[in-house]
């Protein structure tokens, strides 16, 4: 069989039987093209749970020895002498993810070598090339060049190198430098045309986020806030002015920079352990020529503006880290935790961090930063963590205050890209097929009555989810989500404030926003994908005895068409209201004295 590793119909050989690599190969609106070839689908590796959980040990071993060897090499390439702490800041979600998202991208070809089944595929233009930036694993053509690279590499299936770029217009190009001045004035314009009252608006945003922080970080702040920590503007101006300091804000500047050549000499510099481990010859093979180029021939450049931009050395620098848009972040806290002691402090971001049972975002803060702030998980007793009121939580309980008993039912969807990036429980890239016959199973058990009322939200759609939802449930109402954005706030608990019940599918942030703001609210997942600490099986097991949470399609639809009709009587009951307190107490944290509390903790950090 012919093997296709892509989505890209010019690496396809469609006279011949063809295999495909995975679900990413075969876009839903091209079905009508590879649905009419001879072709079959290997088996995903990480459909086998036990499979990942050993994996998910090995990949954290991986990483904590290339980490060593990168702190290594970095600092003879650039003549510094930094901790591994500190590149493990700097560079170390970035490591992670390539090296979980290459070991996915390995075993899927290890699976078609194994298979005995290919006899060719096509590869794309194997030429050395560096990411000038942090690179996306969702787009087709990285991957393809991952794919081409790890089977010119292992060997064992016979292929033809096409003279074909992985490169393809629009997905991968380096930003041209701006200047501060004007990405202001181009914003400014762009709004104007909006109008009087929406130019107001989003005028005081742009001072509030561009021009304000440019004018206060010529002073020192004890405690210095980076990002959103999902206060309202109001709250956030009276924590900070509680701990005798004028309300700032560090966002951090977009990480632009002149587009270069790879400097092979430095790259030469950084050198990895010899190892007869077939995975880590790859690492060994990439990762001197993969590692973007803001870490290595930009990084003088970048380190030095963001130190000229950013804040003077506070004492404490508080945020919600995330995975993205956080490299000038990196470049600033690394430095000043390594120089001035600076104690970096993280908020915990959402929903699934501190619960689920595999996820590198909790051990990396536990392990790079001096404070965890959780919603309540203490993950196991690690003694850098400790829970305190959710300030984002907070910010939904004040706002999400009613319910419309007469409204429609919202359906909240999740959805993860086609490529599975970061190794960690949840459903991951192909999964996502799974979940939406889930979904399906669950919509198809529901009463004509209840489907009528279903609203379903969604964000995006990179399997075409709404599509695929129109497959079964053609006259189902859907809902586009607006996202947080400069000036615009998120409208989820607006319209959410329409509804009167909400269903959550995933172990995300919003059924923690409903369950902490009473919120009437039903949970399903597959606990196979969804997987918890065993710390806190007990914790979630007592929503499932009281029907708030349930692990399947069948046993939620059948809740939701007992209590549909009228749902505050349900939710309103001893018995779940009780369930529900106790959740929180343990997981969504939210106190009316959040404020004292959180000023007390900061002020002891800073003395």
């Amino acid at each position: 069989m012919f093997l296709v590793t892509t989505a890209d119909q010019r690496f396809w050989k469609a006279n011949e039987k063809i295999l495909f690599l995975g679900e990413w190969c075969k876009l839903f609106g091209e079905r009508e093209i590879w649905s009419g070839l001879d072709h079959d689908l290997l088996p995903y590796h990480w459909d086998d749970r036990q499979r990942f959980a050993a994996d998910y040990g090995y990949l954290d071993a991986t990483y904590e020895k290339y980490l060593v060897a990168f702190a290594e090499g970095l600092n003879r390439v650039h003549g510094v002498n930094y901790s591994v702490r500190y590149w493990r800041i700097v560079i170390g979600i970035w490591l992670r993810a390539f090296i979980d998202a290459l070991y996915d991208r390995y075993l899927s070809i290890k699976t078609a070598q194994e298979s005995g089944l290919v006899t060719n595929t096509w590869i794309c233009s194997t030429a050395p090339w560096t990411p000038p930036a942090i690179t996306s694993f969702s787009h087709d053509s990285y991957n393809l060049y991952l794919y081409s690279r790890i089977i010119k590499q292992l060997g064992g299936i016979p292929f033809e190198e096409k003279k074909l770029s992985h490169i393809l217009s629009g997905d991968i190009s380096p930003d041209r430098p701006k200047s501060a001045l004007r990405r202001i004035f181009a914003e400014v314009a762009r709004q104007l045309k909006k109008g009087p009252e929406i130019f107001l608006r989003q005028g005081f945003a742009v001072l509030a986020v561009e021009v304000y922080p440019r004018l206060l970080r010529h002073f020192k702040s004890d405690v210095v806030f980076v990002g959103s920590i999902y206060l309202s503007v109001l709250d956030q101006a009276r924590l900070q002015l509680s701990l005798r300091q004028p309300p700032y804000l560090y966002h951090g500047e977009k990480m632009v920079f002149t587009t270069q050549d790879a400097n092979v000499a430095m790259r030469g510099g950084l050198t990895f352990p010899v190892s007869a481990d077939p995975f880590e010859q790859l690492l060994n093979e990439l990762l001197p020529e993969q590692i973007p180029m803001i870490y290595v021939e930009n990084y003088r450049e970048v380190h030095k503006r963001v130190m000229a931009r950013s804040p003077k050395a506070p004492k404490v620098a508080i945020t919600a880290l995330t995975i993205n848009y956080r490299q000038c972040y990196e470049f600033w806290a690394a430095y000043h935790a390594e120089k001035s002691g600076t104690k970096l402090v993280v908020s915990q971001h959402g929903g699934g961090y501190g619960t689920a049972r595999h996820i590198f975002l909790d051990d990396h803060v536990a392990r790079a930063f001096d404070r965890y702030y959780t919603w309540g998980s203490t993950i196991d007793g690690n003694a850098k963590v400790k829970p305190m009121p959710s300030l984002r939580l907070w910010k939904t309980k004040k706002e999400l205050d009613s319910s419309n008993p007469s409204g429609p039912v919202m359906w909240i969807a999740t959805t993860v890209g086609r490529y599975k990036t970061f190794a960690e429980s949840g459903i991951v890239g192909p999964h996502m097929l799974t979940y939406v016959e889930e979904q399906r199973r669950f919509y198809e058990a529901l009463s004509d009555e209840v489907r009528e009322l279903l609203l379903w939200r969604y964000f995006n759609d990179p399997w075409k989810d709404n599509d695929r939802f129109r497959e079964f449930a053609p006259n189902l109402r859907m809902q586009r989500g607006l996202k947080k954005q400069l000036g615009k706030e998120s409208d989820f608990i607006s319209e959410l404030k329409k509804c009167r019940l909400a269903i959550h599918t995933a172990n995300e942030t919003t059924y923690l926003e409903t369950l902490s703001a009473n919120f009437p609210s039903l949970i399903f997942w597959n606990p196979a994908y969804y997987e918890v600490r065993e710390s806190l099986q007990s914790v979630f097991d007592e929503l499932v005895e009281v029907g708030i949470l349930h692990f399947t399609p069948k046993s939620a639809a059948a809740k939701l068409n007992e209590i549909y009709f009228d749902p505050a009587t349900w939710w309103e009951s001893a018995v779940v209201q009780n369930a529900r307190k106790r959740f929180c107490s343990a997981l969504a944290c939210t106190r009316e004295d959040w404020l004292e509390e959180w000023v007390a903790e900061l002020t002891k950090l800073k003395e």
